[in-house]
């Protein structure tokens, strides 16, 4: 390590606390503007002017940062006063989110449909209630393939598991 990067003004490095990189608020800034989470030190941020907290991944506007606190836990931020958030529901641990919820609905319907003839993505988007470019984008964004490279493997799965 060089002379210059010993010398660094950054205190928010903390060497007994390796694994938890979000722990400073402009840490944790940073995860709400990517809308990103930290499954090793979870937190919540409530909004003062509203009074609503939220999980860093919450999809709604975000506020000024200047009105945003942070809180360990959904409890501690219930405690303060806060309610939860109806979009990201932060208060219930079991929700995934609603890309989540429409790819799980998305692979229901093609679970459904075998054996059946062929439905186009519009008619599937609708089953699902969204509409079939939302549906392609967050199910290439969640599941890392696009609906029809999913279909296929799917199909494939089936019929491998029919010859055996």
């Amino acid at each position: 390590m060089s002379a210059a990067s010993s010398s660094s003004t950054d205190h928010s490095y903390n060497p007994v606390l390796p694994i938890l990189p979000i722990t400073t608020p402009s840490r944790r800034w940073h995860a709400l503007t990517t809308r990103t989470s930290c499954p090793t030190l979870p937190f919540y941020y409530g909004v003062l002017a509203t009074q609503i907290y939220c999980r860093p991944t919450c999809t709604a506007r975000l506020a000024r940062r200047a009105n945003v606190c942070y809180f360990a836990s959904a409890q501690a931020a219930e405690s303060a006063g806060y309610r939860a958030c109806k979009r990201c529901r932060p208060d219930d641990e079991l929700f995934f989110g609603e890309a989540e919820e429409v790819v799980m609905k998305a692979m229901a319907v093609i679970g459904k449909r075998q054996g059946e003839e062929k439905r186009g993505l519009v008619q599937m988007a609708a089953e699902v209630g969204v509409t079939k470019s939302y549906l392609c984008r967050v199910f290439k964004k969640t599941m890392g393939m696009t609906v029809g490279e999913y279909i296929r493997e799917f199909e494939k799965g089936e019929k491998g598991s029919v010859i055996e």
